[in-house]
């Protein structure tokens, strides 16, 4: 009979109904704590830029720009523009290095390596250019600052889930399978070099591979999907303001 019900079959469904809104809510609010956070740090990272660039300084030496996987330097165009406004003669200075992509990742190094200037060199990769700045810093650059944004110096699963689904390239993505040894020499030069560091967002999917120590991670929105959360490195403002600040006070 009805009077013999238990309170929870008779109130169950507004109970899960009350606990699913309570939980809703307690989840929107972090993600709108998240998104506040960023958006402070970014509009700050961004304000201090502005200033930055209302007083150009020279580069100290040649900055060379290397893409990622299947990318070009023009999709660090956000970048350029920006380290254009915040140092002089940016355009003598500023290297864009595009990469064979069909070859393997050594022979990909030394022919990116037969492109870079005379001069002792600082290198900012993405990605993949990460992992080729790292590895083609000379000792002729005398102690280079490499920038290496979101670089699978551990290599990436999805490397071989790209050789699978047929993505182009495939010399270079079975290069960057996990716990490759080349991927492990590269890791051993960036531990090595004094101006390394490793900037990327929270939550990318590809990861580092490096120790706490070698990167710094900064929060993502929390809506930034995982594909964004790889690419957007060399687009936010903390990033950019990171490597214009040690560029501008390198000796």
């Amino acid at each position: 009979s009805r009077q013999a019900w238990t309170p929870y079959v008779r109130y169950g469904d507004v109970i899960i109904g009350i606990s699913s809104m309570v939980w809703a809510c307690f989840l929107w609010s972090l993600i709108r704590c998240r998104r506040r956070i960023v958006l402070q740090q970014i509009n700050a990272a961004a304000d201090e830029l502005a200033l930055l660039a209302m007083d150009p300084v020279p580069l100290q030496r040649p900055l060379v720009l290397v893409p990622g996987y299947a990318s070009s330097t023009e999709a660090m165009h956000v970048l350029n523009e920006h380290l254009a406004r915040c140092f002089t003669q940016s355009s003598c200075t500023i290297v864009a290095l595009d990469l064979r992509h069909d070859l393997p990742l050594q022979d990909l190094i030394s022919q990116a390596q037969a492109q870079l200037p005379a001069q002792c060199c600082d290198f900012i990769g993405h990605s993949l250019g990460g992992l080729v700045a790292t590895a083609m810093a000379r000792p002729s650059d005398n102690t280079p600052w490499v920038f290496a944004l979101a670089a699978p110096f551990g290599g990436t699963c999805l490397a071989r889930a790209a050789i699978v689904l047929g993505y182009p390239y495939p010399k270079i993505l079975n290069d960057l399978v996990r716990d490759h040894a080349e991927l492990a020499r590269i890791r051993g030069r960036a531990a090595e070099q004094t101006g390394f560091r490793g900037l990327r967002l929270a939550g990318d999917p590809v990861s580092s591979g490096l120790p706490a120590r070698l990167q710094r991670a900064f929060l993502a929105p929390a809506l930034l999907g995982p594909r964004r959360r790889h690419q957007a490195i060399h687009t936010d403002p903390r990033a950019i303001v990171e490597i214009v600040r040690a560029l501008r006070r390198r000796p």
